[in-house]
């Protein structure tokens, strides 16, 4: 009974912590074409980030009276146009390349490529199998 009583409560728990998970750190990656709008990145509710197609970093807030550019976000470290999905300090490119902000200098850091990131397969056909047998 005890260990059915704490899978439930492991299991509660869990759920728990990826609906709160979900709920403080929201990413999204929209249409710029209609928008202008890249990537939207809210921490809290209150506190929305937006990245614009020319990669200004903009920040509203009750206490800043709407939107306003937000200069402390250092610049993208690379162009608009390779940013597949992005948060305040992260970054995915449209190589899966990873960067992430530096919180001790306030610069952005190459991580590297994702190794979770598809492998390119190789193209092959029955025929072309049957060819390399055949010689």
């Amino acid at each position: 009974m005890k260990r059915v009583l704490v899978g439930c409560v492991a299991v509660l728990a869990l759920a728990l912590a990826v609906d709160l998970g979900a709920d403080m750190a929201r990413s999204s990656c929209v249409d710029p074409s209609a928008t202008g709008i890249i990537a939207l990145w809210a921490e809290y509710p209150d506190y929305p980030y937006m990245l614009d197609q020319n990669g200004v970093v903009w920040r509203a807030g009750l206490s800043i009276g709407g939107w306003a550019p937000d200069w402390s976000v250092p610049p993208l470290p690379v162009p608009v146009s390779e940013v597949k999905c992005w948060s305040v300090w992260a970054l995915v490119t449209t190589e899966n390349r990873v960067w992430r902000i530096n919180p001790a200098n306030d610069t952005w850091v190459d991580l590297g490529v994702w190794p979770g990131s598809p492998a390119p397969a190789v193209g092959s056909s029955w025929g072309t199998i049957k060819a390399a047998y055949r010689r």
